[in-house]
């Protein structure tokens, strides 16, 4: 096999046969606009309240020690990332380029938070260790490395701080699709 600038080809016994064709309309990425994301979310919503975890209550049970301990370390891992992102995503929000591009942000920071909620209440209620949302991440960054701390304690922190009230001024062109959007 062979990837160029064409597409990629199968070489092979003196032949070669195209798999896949790329052409200068393929090279351009098209995305959905911030108003159609809005309005896909508008649709999607769930609530960390309404899933059922019964069944995860009684696995948890019949887990042995090992697998907890990897399944409580991938859980602190979501939940810390979560909570950073739902407390510092508002500078990404504020530095919008239209208003239905921050508009659109905005849910994104919303879906943070329900991680977070459904994280919180998984411990609560899977693991029986009901404590207030703050708890369980100050217990959740315990289990994790010092690159985890560096990633979403300072940089990401750094980042969110020298957002706030700039906009967007990319000069990279950006194409919207219509596709998915209602009127």
């Amino acid at each position: 096999m062979r990837l160029r600038p064409d597409g990629l080809r199968l070489r092979g016994r003196g032949r070669s046969r195209r798999l896949l064709r790329v052409t200068q309309a393929d090279r351009e990425v098209r995305l959905h606009d911030p108003q159609a994301l809005y309005r896909n979310w508008e649709g999607e919503q769930w609530s960390p309240f309404e899933i059922d975890l019964s069944g995860d209550r009684e696995q948890w049970k019949t887990m042995d020690d090992e697998d907890r301990s990897l399944v409580l370390w991938a859980l602190s891992s979501l939940m810390v990332a979560e909570e950073r992102i739902t407390t510092k995503f508002g500078g990404l929000v504020l530095a919008h380029a239209s208003e239905e591009e921050a508009t659109f942000l905005a849910t994104q920071q919303v879906d943070e938070a329900r991680h977070m909620q459904f994280y919180a209440r998984f411990r609560d209620e899977v693991i029986a260790d009901p404590q207030a949302i703050g708890t369980h991440v100050a217990a959740a960054r315990q289990s994790l490395s010092p690159a985890f701390a560096t990633l979403f304690d300072e940089a990401l922190v750094r980042a969110h701080e020298r957002l706030p009230g700039r906009r967007s001024t990319s000069s990279r062109p950006t194409t919207w699709s219509s596709r998915g959007r209602s009127a």
